[in-house]
């Protein structure tokens, strides 16, 4: 059996490649340097106020590019909507609508490296769990915990699955409720964005125009409580696995001082 570089037997090193089935796990135990199958405990408190806060500012973009819409929007239904799609009146407009998209675009960019990257170590870190504690409910591996929401079909359940051992090998019972409300957020959000992305791309008339702002002032509303459920689940999940991993969190600091 092949040692990896700490020289443990066994230890997958590889991402997307399961564990070999033949690992004894030990006894859960809240030593963070004890090694699972892929590597010890990875502290995620640092990225995940990363992410919070690119999530934060991509929410941020996404409202002012609501309010531009809607002032486009007006204009389209008045008696100029002819002379603005030429760019002989409000250019101011057009260019605040590209420059924000492209900002926008940018930052979802960043915020998807920083968010598979936390989704990754904390499939680590669960992996680690369910290897201490002895259970065989971990079937997903990191790398396709991400690399699933790439796959056309399969994204529609696949990284939910994945999302749902992560939670269960953490035990963090809060996100019982959370993880189904994410995802069908998720999926609604990625619906009407690439309806809305569609439209855009097809119009050509004042009609088409006026369709394609209304679905992206339709996008907002479901932004915003996406927004919201992805910063509990991102928050949520870390620090129940900082409890699992035996570091002390503000949350169970202020719980004790309670008692």
């Amino acid at each position: 059996m092949p040692a990896n570089e700490e020289g443990l037997p066994g230890t997958a090193t590889n991402p997307y490649q399961t564990p070999s089935a033949s690992l004894i796990p030990p006894p859960l135990s809240a030593d963070r340097e004890r090694q699972g199958p892929y590597g010890p405990f990875i502290n995620t408190a640092g990225l995940s106020r990363v992410v919070v806060g690119l999530v934060l500012i991509c929410a941020i973009l996404e409202v002012i590019i609501a309010i531009v819409s809607g002032f486009e929007l007006s204009l389209l239904k008045s008696g100029g909507a002819d002379a603005y799609l030429e760019g002989e009146t409000h250019s101011w407009l057009l260019l605040a609508i590209g420059g924000s998209a492209i900002l926008w675009l940018i930052l979802y960019l960043v915020t998807v490296v920083a968010f598979s990257k936390w989704i990754i170590r904390s499939s680590k870190n669960a992996w680690l769990f369910a290897h201490q504690s002895g259970q065989r409910t971990m079937t997903i591996t990191p790398g396709w915990a991400v690399g699933y929401f790439f796959i056309p079909i399969i994204n529609l359940w696949k990284p939910y699955t994945a999302m749902r051992e992560i939670r269960d090998a953490t035990d963090a019972s809060l996100l019982r409720s959370i993880l189904p409300f994410w995802w069908t957020a998720w999926i609604l959000s990625s619906v009407i964005g690439q309806i809305s992305f569609r439209l855009g791309n097809k119009a050509d008339t004042v009609e088409s125009y006026i369709t394609s702002s209304v679905f992206d002032l339709a996008t907002l509303p479901v932004s915003i409580v996406l927004t919201v459920l992805a910063i509990q689940l991102v928050r949520d999940m870390t620090r129940g696995q900082l409890e699992r991993a035996g570091i002390e969190t503000e949350k169970s600091t202020d719980r004790l001082r309670s008692h």
